[in-house]
């Protein structure tokens, strides 16, 4: 069906009654959305009802149908024929440009040109018609364990996520089973919380139905807000970064934040000669399993010993029992500021050299 067909067609069903206006972007978002907004795409305000017929660089296409001659009924049947014209011609165009958007933000990361502007007709890949950067967009990195091919899973992908956050999100695929999702920072709904804590939260949720709905295993990181396109290549490169630290030390995880691995950060920079504790590792040689992992509890509960007994099912004396034995084999007190801080840093390195 072409333009012109959708219009006449429009027309036929309110008796001529439609009327075409070319507005600003601003304009169409100052109008009031639709209930159900997430699945019918019209507003309106208290004359009209306004439909979107084609978003341009500045401008946005409408129809307009006085609301004392349309029904919602009528209006919905409009909104289904409109959505399956701009389905039918912008979803393959969208996927070729994501396509190449992708590839462009890989290729500046591997060589580190973080400072890139994005080429404009790559920008209009990103599909931010209904909204502006300024708005914020939260970011998130995400890496199926099995590399399918974009195009067959970008459309159950979105549907997915839209599901989720009940508007529309922006996809792009990356190299190796990794895609970009730039979700509008409206979807931060607790707003009594602290952001870090949404993010927390959000991404967790956003994990769990990912894993329930596409039946498949994937890793997924979170970063805090952006305003700009500017700062799109900085916070891939530093989701990337977030994953890989997190894998590298913690290989049965699938969540990662950037803000509970600092201390893993730094000695994942570290090369082999920086170690300036590697001659200590050797103390960590006669700690069994049981004892190490026992450590890793303790430094999760915060050194704090109600919570780590709690945590492994144990009576607080056993966990101090397990404590001792710990200073006993390798001369550091975990119960000691300095002795926990240098034992904190040769199980990471231990853990690193290890993987």
């Amino acid at each position: 069906m072409k333009q012109l067909d959708l219009k006449k067609y429009i027309n036929e069903i309110m008796h001529d009654a439609v009327e075409e206006i070319t507005v600003e972007h601003g304009y169409w978002l100052s109008l009031a959305l639709a209930d159900n907004h997430h699945i019918r795409k019209y507003r309106y305000d208290n004359d009209h009802t306004y439909f979107c017929l084609e978003k341009q660089e500045h401008n946005v296409l409408l129809i307009r149908i006085p609301n004392d001659v349309i029904t919602s009924k009528e209006a919905d049947l409009i909104d289904l024929a409109i959505s399956v014209y701009t389905n039918a011609h912008s979803v393959a165009d969208t996927e070729e440009v994501l396509l190449e958007l992708g590839a462009w933000l890989h290729q500046q990361v591997e060589l580190g040109k973080l400072n890139e502007s994005i080429p404009k007709q790559l920008l209009q890949g990103l599909g931010m018609k209904d909204y502006h950067m300024e708005m914020g967009f939260i970011p998130f990195l995400l890496t199926m364990t099995e590399e399918n091919d974009f195009a067959a899973t970008y459309t159950e992908l979105k549907k997915i996520l839209t599901s989720f956050f009940e508007v529309d999100v922006i996809v792009i695929p990356l190299k190796r089973g990794k895609s970009l999702i730039l979700a509008p920072k409206t979807t931060l709904h607790h707003v009594e919380e602290k952001e870090i804590e949404s993010l927390t939260s959000l991404c967790f949720a956003l994990h769990e139905m990912i894993t329930m709905d596409w039946m498949e295993d994937c890793m997924l990181t979170v970063g805090e807000a952006i305003y700009k396109e500017e700062e799109i290549l900085k916070t891939l490169n530093q989701l990337q970064k977030t994953m890989e630290v997190g894998v590298s030390f913690y290989k049965k995880k699938s969540i990662f934040f950037s803000w509970e691995l600092a201390l893993e950060e730094i000695v994942w920079h570290m090369n082999e000669s920086d170690f300036l504790f590697s001659d200590h590792l050797h103390q960590l040689n006669h700690v069994d399993s049981d004892l190490f992992y026992t450590m890793e509890k303790f430094f999760e509960c915060n050194c704090h010993v109600g919570e780590t007994a709690n945590a492994l099912f144990i009576h607080r004396n056993t966990l101090l029992y397990r404590l001792e034995k710990f200073k006993n084999e390798t001369e550091l007190d975990p119960r000691q500021f300095n002795d926990s801080v240098f034992i904190k840093l040769m199980m990471l390195m231990h853990k690193l050299a290890k993987n």
